[in-house]
């Protein structure tokens, strides 16, 4: 299996299946949220870019987030604009606010910049800029500076050397959903692939859901060996269309 296969594929298994490892086995293989993900992955491979009428049901405020996985896996580091366009599409459709949108950015091209081999502090920032540029692609609900937020996040994970409940403590009270994409990016980056560990965290402080999913996935992006090997091959024909429209003709050569 190629290194950017095993990313991608991997990424999705820990998505998959971050809830049951979370909680040692006793949930099901997927979640409802799992597989409206898995869904919109299989339509972008066929129509090779988010449609509205694929999209399904709106998703509450923070579950949308884990749309953007797919999206960064379709998109390189360098096609920012994708990045936004794809995900103001995705999450716009279901009236996510500004904030909202800033974070799914964020998280795709994280997760762009991931699949691409870039270290965790070349992700984070990549991820910063597309936060920026997604903030005009909602309604504005709240006075959070996201970037700045999500900036302040990630120099409190490199002051602690690691995570703190400081940053959760700062993010709590946004407007529902809009701190999950931050929380996930900071968790990734506090335990630099650790996908087991970030999952632990993610589960004691905010309970199974899109934070330890999104978190799951970006470890998995940056640490692929973490995964099983069998866990991550069952996703590789999910993955391998993906990768087709982020490099065309990739599959062939």
């Amino acid at each position: 299996m190629s290194l950017l296969r095993m990313r991608a594929s991997a990424a999705f298994a820990a998505m998959a299946h971050a809830e049951r490892w979370a909680d040692a086995g006793r949930r099901p293989f997927t979640t409802p949220l799992t597989d409206r993900a898995i869904a919109l992955a299989k339509a972008i491979a066929v129509t090779g870019r988010v449609r509205t009428e694929c999209l399904g049901a709106p998703l509450p405020p923070g579950a949308r987030a884990v749309l953007c996985i797919p999206i960064g896996v379709t998109t390189r580091p360098q096609n920012h604009n994708r990045v936004v366009d794809e995900v103001a599409t995705a999450l716009g459709a279901m009236h996510a606010s500004s904030i909202e949108v800033a974070g799914g950015c964020a998280v795709a091209a994280g997760m762009a910049a991931l699949l691409d081999g870039w270290d965790m502090e070349g992700a984070v920032d990549l991820a910063l800029f597309a936060a920026r540029r997604g903030i005009p692609f909602g309604p504005r609900r709240s006075k959070v500076d996201v970037v700045a937020q999500i900036r302040r996040s990630i120099d409190e994970v490199d002051d602690a050397g690691g995570w703190s409940p400081i940053i959760a403590d700062s993010i709590r009270n946004w407007g529902a959903g809009e701190g999950v994409a931050p929380l996930a990016l900071a968790l990734a980056y506090a335990h630099r692939g650790r996908v087991v560990d970030a999952l632990a965290v993610a589960v004691r402080e905010f309970g199974p859901g899109p934070i330890g999913m999104l978190a799951a996935a970006l470890c998995a992006a940056y640490r692929p060996e973490e995964i099983p090997d069998a866990e991550a091959q069952s996703f590789e024909t999910l993955a391998e269309p993906l990768l087709d429209i982020r490099f065309p003709g990739w599959s062939a050569n």
